[in-house]
């Protein structure tokens, strides 16, 4: 037995419109693919044993009653993928600073964000924004993020961090000599 794509409740004549369904679009799409498999659909009563319960419908041989079937059908809008207006700047700090990086990215919403370090994917960064506290030698290296949508995804630049080595204290190797 065939699937049902989609039904609804007719009392009298008129139009009617089916509610979207999964099954009723994939009916469409596979007419619109491969049209020679378009059979149409067949409308039955949900109680075909109930006495007096059939629907007449036109035919094509009688064209002032024959039924018709209109799909409307709004096609999505295409994504437009995203794009990098402003890439993430290269920073060097002193140990123990705060750095953010920033990005301006467009594209048709939503953009998702992923940062990286070292191509890695940074765990909760996933803003345009990724703000790093108390950084240290560690955190020194390269910062990109991957700006995605539903039209595709787009890496930005490499930014680095370059975390400087902490000020080692000037020592005295040689001594003065005094005079005598």
């Amino acid at each position: 037995m065939a699937k049902t794509s989609g039904s609804r409740s007719i009392a009298g004549l008129g139009n009617y419109t089916f509610p979207s369904t999964s099954d009723l679009v994939a009916d469409v799409q596979s007419w619109l693919t491969n049209p020679q498999s378009n059979f149409g659909w067949i409308l039955i009563s949900q109680s075909e044993g109930t006495p007096r319960t059939a629907r007449r419908l036109g035919s094509s041989e009688n064209p002032s009653t024959a039924p018709s079937l209109v799909i409307q059908f709004n096609a999505p809008a295409q994504a437009t993928p995203p794009t990098i207006d402003t890439q993430p700047q290269s920073q060097t700090v002193a140990p123990g600073a705060s750095v953010t990086f920033n990005i301006i990215a467009a594209g048709t919403a939503p953009l998702s964000y992923q940062w990286k370090f070292n191509t890695s994917d940074l765990s909760g960064a996933t803003s345009a924004t990724l703000a790093l506290s108390k950084v240290q030698a560690t955190d020194a290296g390269n910062y990109t993020v991957v700006v995605s949508n539903a039209g595709g995804s787009v890496t930005s630049s490499p930014a680095t961090l370059t975390v400087l080595n902490p000020a080692t204290p000037p020592t005295i190797t040689l001594q003065p000599e005094r005079g005598v």
